[in-house]
């Protein structure tokens, strides 16, 4: 099988959505930052990448942005701040909603200014929906 290099693949914009709820403290957020950081070195030179993180509250810590060797430094760095910002009050925050953080997901990719056929949005979460109400 012919390997195919990175810079001819064609590109993909990315967006990640990253649950920093409370319950996902210690394994689970570094599984999640681990997973995140494997995304940018394979979105390859023409890639963009967008690093949003979401509990009660929504932050973008990374707008789309084409993966050149100096913005893959700032996602890596974004992804060490999901820890680290205590502005953000990230991990503090309680409820998770993760249908509103999609749809805020969504609007970064609506909101591009390039746009690109190969497209998507990643989710990662323990998959714990605070705010849905069991009937």
């Amino acid at each position: 099988m012919e390997e195919v290099s990175l810079s001819s693949r064609v590109p993909i914009y990315l967006v990640t959505v990253l649950d920093v709820s409370y319950n996902m403290e210690g394994t689970k957020i570094a599984l999640l930052k681990k997973a995140t950081g494997f995304l940018i070195p394979n979105l390859g030179p023409n890639g963009r990448l967008s690093v949003v993180a979401f509990s009660h509250n929504f932050w973008l810590l990374l707008p789309l942005c084409r993966m050149s060797e100096s913005e893959r430094l700032e996602a890596l760095e974004a992804i060490n701040r999901v820890e680290q910002t205590e502005g953000l009050a990230l991990l503090k925050d309680g409820e998770t909603d993760i249908a509103q953080w999609f749809r805020n997901g969504a609007k970064v990719m609506e909101d591009r200014r390039y746009k690109n056929p190969v497209s998507s949005i990643i989710l990662l979460s323990d998959g714990q929906d605070n705010n849905v109400s069991m009937k």
